[in-house]
């Protein structure tokens, strides 16, 4: 009885291996790189894309920057042209006013001859018209900023202020100058006016009556009843300016009676006070 051998191609030992498993570890790890390259791929593309229209944008900047700042530049030299020319135009206002003071002053002289005070008196007139001339070119170079700054429903009324100043400057006739060339209107009492001139009595104007009291609270009464009306203003400012007694009583009826039977009767109404005329530059002249 013959062994049984194994045959030259060792099958018998073939049939008795483990088989290999499968490489699922590699597979799985090389499926997650090829997301993340995906991944990563796809978030430089859209970083690129953002980066590119961010670059646009931030091009688009410069570029509106560099076309707005000459604009802007242009405008703030228009700007200082004009404040420019406003300050030389409130310097002749007051160059003037100061050179009809001094007429003033020599009309006050009493101990000369009539001749003489009628012409230093011609003389002050005619330096009162530069004054109101100068006041009015003044006004019109802030009429821009001026109808910026109130809409056409409010109104400026001169109600109360003194003829001349401590220093003998006519600054009743600025005032009236510069609110009249702005719109506005003036009721204030002005001694050499028609009113005072031509229709009250000289014992109407004596110490003794001062009838001129009455006939400044009416003319302030109707003056400002009546622009309401005519010109449908929604609110009127009431301009007054310090001076000596006489406006000090003005302006106190002004506050304790005439403002508010204004009011009672339903208008608007609001005092706009100042202390000096060199306030109420100020105040017109502001942006």
């Amino acid at each position: 009885m013959t062994e049984a051998t194994p045959d030259a191609g060792g099958a018998e030992a073939t049939c008795c291996e483990a088989p290999q498993p499968f490489p699922w570890p590699w597979v799985i790890g090389a499926a997650g790189i090829c997301i993340i390259l995906m991944l990563a791929t796809a978030f430089a593309c859209k970083f690129a894309r953002s980066s590119s229209r961010a670059g646009q944008q931030s091009g688009q900047a410069v570029e509106d920057l560099v076309a707005v700042q000459p604009v802007q530049a242009e405008k703030a030299k228009e700007a200082e042209a004009e404040e420019a020319k406003e300050a030389e135009a409130r310097l002749l206002v007051e160059q003037a006013m100061s050179d009809a003071a001094s007429f003033r002053k020599a009309v006050k002289v009493k101990d000369v001859t009539e001749l003489v005070a009628d012409q230093r008196y011609a003389a002050y007139k005619a330096h009162e018209k530069e004054v109101r001339k100068a006041a009015r070119e003044f006004a019109k170079l802030l009429k821009g900023k001026w109808g910026q700054r109130f809409s056409s429903s409010i109104a400026h009324l001169l109600v109360s202020g003194p003829e001349f100043d401590l220093a003998d400057r006519p600054i009743l006739a600025v005032l009236h100058e510069i609110i009249d060339e702005l719109g506005g209107d003036n009721f204030a009492g002005d001694a050499k006016d028609t009113f005072h001139q031509e229709v009250m009595l000289p014992e109407d104007l004596s110490k003794e009556k001062m009838n001129w009291r009455p006939a400044w609270k009416g003319k302030v009464c109707t003056g400002v009843k009546t622009y309401h009306k005519r010109m449908h203003i929604s609110k009127s400012l009431l301009v007054t300016l310090k001076g000596g007694p006489e406006t000090d009583w003005e302006q106190d009826e002004i506050s304790q009676r005439l403002l508010p039977a204004f009011r009672k009767a339903g208008m608007n109404t609001e005092v706009l006070h100042f202390d000096s005329i060199e306030q109420f530059f100020g105040y017109v002249a502001q942006s």
